[in-house]
């Protein structure tokens, strides 16, 4: 892969920043204290769209439905490139439920 997928500019932080303002901790598991990291799966396709969004590792029910959600909620990416070609690249991303 000589240029992997770009999100809005090329900026990871970017992509953080999305999901941070994008989630949306579910009441029910902030009431029974249910944390942790989800990792979720997914794959930027030669258009630069999301496909495939898979959870790789759960946490509760609600917040993987969450994970899914913001991730299917991301706007299109630049597709990765190989030769000058686009190409399908996967990708996981931890999404941290953590309440203070």
């Amino acid at each position: 892969m000589e240029d992997m997928p770009k999100f809005e500019g090329n900026d990871q932080k970017l992509f953080q920043n999305f999901i941070s303002r994008v989630v949306r901790y579910p009441d029910s598991c902030i009431t029974n204290g249910i944390k942790g990291k989800v990792y979720v799966s997914f794959i930027i396709n030669t258009e630069g769209k999301i496909a495939d969004i898979k959870i790789d590792k759960s946490v509760h029910p609600l917040l993987d439905q969450e994970s899914l959600n913001v991730i299917k909620s991301s706007p299109l990416w630049t597709p990765g490139f190989r030769s000058k070609i686009p190409v399908t690249t996967s990708f996981t991303v931890p999404i941290n439920f953590n309440f203070m």
